[in-house]
């Protein structure tokens, strides 16, 4: 069946362990970078980082932030302690973001973290990921198979991604609601 869905951007990026960060223009050396931060903090532990929002879909902007999802095992408890742990992240990444800041670009990381149970919970913050997320890391392809299977449950519904400017809603073919996706 095919959408509109199947008519927009790849609904995900494939990556392999080394991640495909090389098409995202001055934001490339950043991400790799983050990945190499990220999985020295947290190891093992990692599941998934993944990059959406503008840079994902490679409309960012000097002033865009970079969205981040992490899925990572044995995560602190609350977002505040999640938080706590990134900023090792930051302090790896605070020279390139100074370039950056010296070269136009406004940045900042704006990281999302879940745990792989958090994940298959769901969350429409998935919505926007089927469509443009890139995966910088993925073990076992766990996040790419779930936003495979998540993509095939918005098919079987006739969900239909419209722009509408430089936004988008979900529509459904039967008419059964909208979805703003801001």
């Amino acid at each position: 069946m095919s959408t509109e869905l199947d008519q927009t951007k790849s609904p995900h990026q494939p990556a392999a362990r080394g991640g495909n960060t090389g098409s995202r223009g001055p934001f490339g050396p950043l991400l790799r970078r983050l990945r190499e931060a990220v999985q020295r903090v947290y190891g093992d532990r990692l599941i998934t980082l993944a990059v959406y929002g503008s840079v994902g879909r490679g409309t960012a902007t000097a002033e865009s932030d970079v969205d981040c999802l992490i899925v990572a095992t044995d995560l602190p408890r609350g977002r505040l302690n999640r938080r706590a742990e990134f900023r090792q992240v930051e302090g790896q990444l605070q020279a390139d973001l100074n370039q950056m800041e010296q070269a136009g670009l406004h940045t900042h990381l704006s990281p999302i973290f879940k745990t792989p149970e958090e994940v298959l919970m769901g969350s429409p913050l998935f919505l926007d990921m089927v469509f443009d997320a890139i995966l910088l890391y993925d073990k076992e392809d766990f996040f790419k198979n779930f936003l495979a299977d998540f993509k095939a449950r918005l098919d079987r519904l006739g969900a239909k991604r419209i722009f509408v400017g430089d936004q988008w809603v979900l529509g459904f073919e039967a008419g059964l609601q909208v979805w703003r996706c801001d």
